[in-house]
This record gives C-alpha cells, structure tokens and sequence, in this order.
C-alpha cells in the first residue's frame, strides 16, 4: 500500500498506511431491465465515477472498483481481480441475461469479501445492488440462505451495503432487496430500499447513494476484527428536477 510520511508536533515521526476501500457493483441485467432502465444505469455510474476519485484524493484511501452482473447466472462484469479506480472506465452494460440469479451474485460477493481477500485492516466495503426484479432462483430459500452466508463474513456485516429498486414497487420484490442492506444501517438507522420510479430517481439515487456511502466508509475508523463499529450514514436525498438526457429515446449501446 502507499505510505505517506508524517512529522508529530512532538517530533515523532513515521508513516501513514493508506487503507483501502472495496467498492462493488451488483447489477441486475436481466430481459427486463433492457432498454431504458439499462441505459440509466450506465449513465448514472459512469458519471459518477469522476466523484468518487475526488473522495480517494481527499480522504487519503485506496478505492479499488468491481462490477458483477446476475441474469440467468451471475458472472464478472468488471472483475474479478480489484481494478484502482483512478483506472476504472466503466463499460456500458446491455440487459440481456435472461432471468434474475440473484443468490449466486451474493454468493459471488460474499466470497470475494473473505479476510484472505480483502485483508483485516481496511475500511469497510461498499456494495450498490440493483434490481427491477425479484430473484428467481428457486426454491426462494436460496436467496436469504445467501443473504445469510453474507452476514456471517466478518466484511459482509460491516460493508455498506445500500438497495436501489427499479421501476413501480409492484415491479420489484421490496423485502428481498430491504434484506441486503446492512442490518446495522436498517436496524440501527432505518436504511430502506430506495425507490427508482423513473429515470430521474434511479441517476440520482445511483449516483448520490454510491458517493455518500463511500464518504462515509473511507472516514470510519472500523477494521475486520471491530463488528460493532458501524458505519455512520448521511441522509441520501436525490434532486428529482436534475437535467438528463431523454432515456426512452436511448439505446443500451449509445455512448454519452
């Protein structure tokens, strides 16, 4: 990892070990989010970016980025071996995966967040899933048998990990994606899935809910070993009256 000296004003001096934050994507790139909804998810991720570099600069940490798609199967979108985010251009994704494997995402995930992995003396991850669905891996047992082998990895509790549902709330399955999210941020502050009706909501919510989530992980004072130091986060609030390009006049393939 990096060091940078530093001089006390007792006149102790040594290094500074920048700690490192890893960042995923979970995105759900089933038939159904084609068109539009794909097209958001780009757009929004790709802009922002740009901002998250800023937080790596400002608050002295090693961002590393990954992104996992899950459609009829999970697989790497961007991955698997950590790519630094000073690096990382994001590659337009099209929506074309078949159906919603969502266990074997969380599956994917919890592996790579192993202490062997990540290492102990980090800041906590940061994990964005979205979906415009429910996970159709059956029996539905599947699902929250993942969401539990999540929890009990020492990095899966303490990640920041934050929900976008996609579409109408009928559209989506609200109790699966409220079960991602971190249980200290949902039991300890209320944290629920947030809800992208439309093509504003879902730029905004990608874009605010990943940069405030990675501000507040890079300026926690929590390592692997320390479970109950969770991650203080601010109040996510999306401009709903946000200039954007006219998303039901895109193509998945079209570049900004």
């Amino acid at each position: 990892m990096a060091k940078k000296g530093f001089e006390r004003s007792d006149g102790i001096s040594g290094n500074t070990v920048r700690r490192s934050l890893h960042f995923f994507w979970l995105i759900d790139w089933s038939g159904s989010m084609a068109g539009e909804n794909i097209q958001k998810v780009n757009y929004a991720i790709r802009n922002v970016i740009p901002e998250i570099r800023r937080v790596e600069e400002n608050d002295r940490i090693n961002i590393y980025m990954r992104a996992i798609k899950f459609g009829s199967n999970a697989q790497w979108h961007m991955g698997p071996e950590p790519i630094p985010v000073s690096k990382f251009n994001w590659i337009d994704m099209d929506a074309s995966g078949g159906a919603t494997a969502t266990s074997q995402a969380l599956d994917m995930l919890t592996s790579e967040l192993d202490i062997s992995k990540i290492g102990k003396r980090n800041v906590p991850p940061v994990v964005i899933l979205m979906s415009d669905g429910g996970c159709t891996d059956e029996p539905e047992s599947l699902y929250y048998e993942a969401i539990a082998r999540l929890n009990e990895s020492p990095w899966g509790k303490k990640a920041v990990r934050i929900a976008i549902g996609i579409g109408n709330q009928n559209d989506y399955n609200k109790e699966q994606l409220d079960s991602f999210i971190s249980p200290y941020l949902r039991q300890k502050q209320g944290v629920e899935t947030f809800p992208a009706s439309d093509a504003r909501k879902l730029t905004s919510y990608i874009q605010a809910a990943s940069l405030v989530a990675t501000q507040a992980s890079s300026q926690s004072q929590g390592d692997g070993d320390d479970p109950d130091s969770p991650v203080i986060l601010q109040k996510i609030e999306v401009n709903e009256d946000s200039d954007g390009p006219d998303f039901s006049k895109l193509k998945a393939g079209d570049v900004f």
